[in-house]
């Protein structure tokens, strides 16, 4: 992967590190649904300038491949993930997303990709982690345990899409891709938005993260997509190495210092999904 590409990598992870807890700040004043809805409606606004510059060719000539993307890897799993944090903190909710680049490693190797021993030694090291997490939280009760399996389906769900987009909508720029996804996210959701209700008068505090996270599900979405475009779902994936890690760091003055297993947890993942999408393979080098 060239310099470049690693910085926005970098980028991108420290971005979605601060969703997380942007979520929780943006809950206090908002219904999961209106929240979703909103974030989508403000990222797709966001992105229409950009749409305008580079172009929403492809879009047309894709359209039910467009509809399932958006489906798969915004509505969905940004529903998942947002009730999910009603109940979990957001750097909880960050260490379990890193499980991202494991299961797009698990989707490779269902679709015919060759997976090493080390690879396969890194998917059980992540899982371990997973598990290690899971096994912390048991005692908090059923909800949190459910939510936590939540935000982990909310992680197959975006891996799921990633490599599907990177396989039926190579053609279709990165911009008009998010654009697209936010678009259809905003149409299927606001109906549920609408009957969960709004707060008569949110105070300003959940209002400025509504449009923060607007702004940072835009631009990253879009770089995102140009980074599976350019050198592969598993390696944009990589940015989810720096989400958890940026996301415990973000969450500190909310939910304070995190506990040794969250540490350790995240350093197990991070281990892990390190080993497993570390080898590239000749269908994922980076194009010119």
């Amino acid at each position: 992967m060239r310099r470049r590409d690693t910085s926005l990598l970098v980028v991108l992870g420290l971005a979605w590190g601060a969703v997380y807890p942007l979520t929780t700040v943006a809950l206090r004043g908002f219904a999961p649904t209106t929240l979703v809805a909103a974030r989508a409606f403000l990222a797709a606004v966001f992105l229409l300038p950009v749409i305008a510059v580079t172009g929403g060719h492809g879009l047309r000539a894709h359209p039910v491949a467009v509809f399932v993307a958006a489906l798969m890897q915004a509505t969905a799993p940004l529903v998942l993930l947002t009730v999910a944090q009603q109940h979990i903190s957001a750097g909880l909710a960050g260490i379990l997303s890193a499980t991202q680049p494991l299961f797009v490693a698990l989707l490779a190797t269902l679709l015919g990709e060759a997976m090493s021993r080390r690879h396969w030694a890194g998917l059980l090291t992540a899982f371990a982690g997973v598990a290690l997490l899971f096994i912390g939280d048991l005692h908090a009760g059923t909800t949190r345990t459910l939510a936590a399996a939540a935000v982990l389906g909310s992680a197959f769900l975006f891996a799921s899409g990633s490599v599907y987009i990177g396989r039926m909508l190579p053609d279709v720029p990165a911009p008009a891709t998010a654009g697209g996804a936010m678009g259809i996210t905003t149409l299927v959701i606001s109906p549920l938005a609408v009957t969960a209700g709004t707060p008569a008068h949110p105070t300003p505090g959940p209002v400025a993260a509504v449009v923060a996270l607007g702004l940072l599900t835009a631009g990253p979405l879009a770089l995102f997509y140009w980074l599976i475009h350019r050198s592969g779902a598993m390696h944009a994936a990589l940015a989810w190495y720096i989400a958890p890690a940026a996301a415990v760091l973000y969450d500190l003055p909310i939910h304070g210092t995190p506990t040794t297993q969250e540490i350790t947890g995240l350093a197990l993942i991070l281990t892990g999904v390190a080993a497993a999408t570390s080898a590239r393979s000749p269908r994922h080098e980076a194009r010119p």
